[in-house]
C-alpha cells in the first residue's frame, strides 16, 4: 500500500516547475527540488517515482497553467492584435522578466531535437499552443493568406524573445522593434477593412 501524499501536489508541481527552469533538467538535483519543494525525496520519488517522472508532472503543470493561461489571456476567442501585442509585451513584466525565461522553450534548447520521452510531446504541446493562439488571432484579424505568413513570423519572434529574456539580453530596442510590428500589422488589417 503506498504512503499518502503529505504535500500540496500544485505547490510542489510549481516549485519544482520553477526549479527546473531556472538551472534546467541537467543541472537540478534531488537535493534541488527537496530545497525547492520543501518536500523529501522520499515523498518526490513515491509520488513521481523518479527525476523523469516529477520533470514530466512540472512539465505537464506548467503547459497547464502558464502556458495555456498565457494563450487563454491573450489569444483567446475574442483577442484581437492588441491583445497579441500584450502577449509579447508581456515578456517584460514579472514574472516572464525574471530572467529565467520559459519552461518549456528552455527544455526545448536543453534537450534539442532529440527529447527524451519524458518531455518531447509536452514540449511540443506547449509550443503548438503558442504557436496556435497566435495564428488563430492573426487569422481572424488579417485573414488566412496574409495571417498564416505572419503567424510563422511571430511565432519564431516570440520564442526569439523567450531565448533572449533567458540569456539577459532583451533590451528596449526590442521592445521597439515589437510596437513597429504590430504598428504595421494594425495598418494591414485596416487595409483589409
Amino acid at each position: 500500500m503506498a504512503r499518502p501524499r503529505i504535500f500540496n501536489p500544485d505547490a510542489v508541481l510549481s516549485a519544482a516547475m520553477h526549479c527546473f527552469r531556472t538551472k534546467g533538467y541537467a543541472r537540478v538535483s534531488i537535493k534541488d527540488l527537496e530545497q525547492a519543494t520543501g518536500a523529501t525525496s522520499g515523498s518526490l520519488y513515491n509520488s513521481y517515482e523518479s527525476k523523469e517522472g516529477l520533470f514530466r508532472a512540472a512539465l505537464d503543470h506548467y503547459v497547464e497553467i502558464v502556458i495555456k493561461g498565457r494563450a487563454k489571456a491573450f489569444a483567446g476567442p475574442e483577442a484581437g492584435l492588441d491583445d497579441l501585442e500584450n502577449l509579447f509585451m508581456s515578456i517584460w513584466e514579472m514574472p516572464q522578466a525574471d530572467g529565467f525565461g520559459c519552461l518549456v522553450t528552455n527544455s526545448a534548447i536543453e534537450f534539442g531535437p532529440n527529447a527524451p520521452p519524458f518531455a518531447s510531446e509536452k514540449i511540443a504541446d506547449g509550443m503548438s499552443i503558442t504557436a496556435q493562439g497566435i495564428r488563430t488571432v492573426l487569422l481572424r484579424e488579417l485573414g488566412d493568406e496574409e495571417g498564416e505568413r505572419e503567424a510563422t513570423h511571430l511565432t519564431l519572434v516570440y520564442h526569439g524573445m523567450l531565448v533572449l529574456s533567458r540569456s539577459g539580453v532583451l533590451a528596449e530596442e526590442h521592445r521597439r522593434s515589437i510596437r513597429d510590428l504590430f504598428a504595421r500589422l494594425n495598418a494591414t488589417r485596416k487595409t483589409k477593412q
